[in-house]
């Protein structure tokens, strides 16, 4: 506030200084929104930051532990990380003044929740009738490890994902992190669109104030934009869009004026690249057919899989598919019929898996070899057999981390009641059938964080005093994942705001189905 004793222009007073005392109050945000409806929550800083990421990690978090979990068993007992994480949730709905209930799935996820919910989250002076309905859900990674290694027919999603081998230049960024921070009015709403079918219209729009920048900055214009053979943009130049990086880098305010449209503008360079975009058709293709045939039997995705690689052998798809995508796709077939057919169908998986593997990684080398101009008959066996103990090890070492990925995920879509995802007659991902209420949305479990709470969640409903309060009785829903998001669960977030009430999703970060197996792998 500013104030004064006294004087002041006109006031009369005569060698007196108008006191002034002025109070400067921070607001600092507790997440990082990446658009209108997406955000995410920063990471501890320091020693929190690698303590966050072993609770969170399958092989080395305790919580996934022993067969058998009760969250009352954690009370007073949350880990540091965890329970930063759980005040910047809390912090979150204060500030933004939400009168937030929340639920969960997971063993951390209920951890977390539970710990948040026991928070006091009032605003003061608001009372509780002036603060917005929310339905916070908080949900382990591990419920859905396959709709985050699926690719969206988006443009952001081409720019993250096309390795350089595929696209002859180098990945764009492995995360959204850095690419989606708008800093201005403008740039608030073009995230969203790339990772929709708005990326047609945003890539127009940035183009358009790419153009009125080039003219503010009077950067002098190239005869001819290269608009042609895909690498340009419209009738701008890369060459005039490397002077206009330039000229942001030598000025502070001319870098905050532009920032949000340069960053975007490579997302458009490369993303609407014709050769990306038919690589891209291709991998969503292929994994809606993964993911359509591990839920008709246990030995059809990986007799679909078997197929790529000889395509992938003869020549058809050696551009176009990698062995990193096979591996993947294995991945994902393997956790879709793990949790449609059980035990049996897992068995029968790991069984073909570890031929297939073992074939897929000989053919690899194989082909590096052939690319050195080097053949396999020219090979000394000694030097043969270290390749295939090598390839040996290197299976292994995926099997393992398969299985145990699986089993965790297995076991906690079991302690649901069921397996949440959609495995009927199409997938869906968790971050649909979370919502459906006649689906997942009923078998998540309600964190009351007061005496109140605790008689609409337990005591209440046994007695008959208070029902348990439905995700869809609040005027929006919230989806927080613990764990990286991609590109595709934002589409589905998007999809089912659409159809209903305002759905927001948030996540530690938004990566690449790329970068998000490197992560468990």
């Amino acid at each position: 506030g500013v104030g004064g004793s006294g004087g002041g222009e006109g006031s009369g007073a005569q060698g007196n200084e108008a006191a002034v005392e002025v109070e400067v109050k921070s607001c600092p945000l507790v997440f990082c929104p990446q658009s209108p409806k997406v955000f995410t929550i920063p990471t501890p800083p320091g020693h929190l930051q690698e303590q966050l990421r072993a609770a969170l990690d399958f092989e080395r978090t305790p919580f996934y532990r022993g067969d058998d979990f009760d969250v009352e068993d954690h009370d007073g007992e949350v880990p540091p990380s965890l329970a930063f994480l759980s005040r910047q949730i809390s912090d979150m709905c204060q500030h933004l003044g939400w009168e937030a209930n929340l639920y969960a799935q997971g063993r951390v996820a209920k951890v977390v929740a539970r710990a948040a919910a026991a928070m006091d989250r009032r605003t003061k002076g608001q009372a509780s009738a002036e603060r917005r309905s929310v339905s916070f859900i908080v949900l382990d990674r591990l419920l859905d490890l396959a709709t985050p290694l699926c690719h969206s027919d988006s443009n952001l999603e081409r720019v993250m994902t096309l390795d350089a081998r595929e696209s002859g230049r180098a990945m764009a960024a492995p995360s959204a992190g850095s690419l989606a921070q708008p800093t201005d009015r403008t740039a608030a709403g073009w995230f969203e669109g790339f990772c929709s079918a708005g990326a047609r219209a945003a890539g127009f729009n940035i183009r358009k104030e790419l153009k009125e920048a080039l003219l503010t900055e009077r950067i002098p214009t190239s005869a001819e934009g290269e608009g042609k053979g895909g690498n340009g943009l419209g009738a701008i130049s890369t060459e005039e869009l490397a002077r206009l990086k330039g000229l942001v880098a030598s000025s502070k305010a001319r870098e905050q004026r532009h920032a949000s449209l340069l960053r975007y503008a490579d997302l458009v360079i490369s993303g609407t690249a014709q050769e990306l975009c038919r690589t891209s058709d291709l991998l969503v293709a292929i994994e809606q057919v993964v993911a359509s045939l591990a839920l008709e039997g246990p030995d059809m995705p990986m007799q679909y899989l078997v197929e790529l690689v000889s395509k992938i052998k003869d020549g058809t798809l050696a551009h176009l598919l990698s062995a990193d995508d096979v591996v993947r796709l294995t991945f994902v077939a393997h956790l879709l019929v793990s949790l449609k057919f059980g035990r049996s169908g897992q068995d029968l998986n790991e069984a073909l898996i570890q031929d297939f593997l073992t074939d897929l990684f000989l053919l690899e080398r194989i082909q590096a070899a052939k690319e050195e101009e080097l053949t396999s008959e020219g090979k000394s066996p000694e030097s043969s057999a270290e390749g295939e103990e090598e390839v040996r090890r290197k299976v292994e070492v995926i099997l393992a981390k398969l299985k145990r990925a699986t089993a965790v995920s297995c076991k906690l879509n079991e302690e649901c009641g069921g397996p949440l995802l959609g495995l009927q007659e199409e997938f869906t991902p968790l971050v649909g059938a979370v919502l459906d209420a006649s689906k997942g949305a009923k078998h998540l479990q309600h964190m009351p964080g007061s005496i109140g709470g605790l008689l609409a969640s337990g005591l209440g409903r046994r007695f008959g005093f208070k029902s348990q309060p439905m995700v869809t009785d609040a005027d929006m829903t919230v989806v927080f994942v613990l764990g990286p998001v991609s590109p595709l669960e934002i589409k589905w977030a998007g999809r089912e705001s659409e159809s209903g009430k305002p759905v927001f999703i948030g996540a530690l970060d938004i990566c690449s189905p790329k970068h998000i197996f490197n992560h468990f792998l």
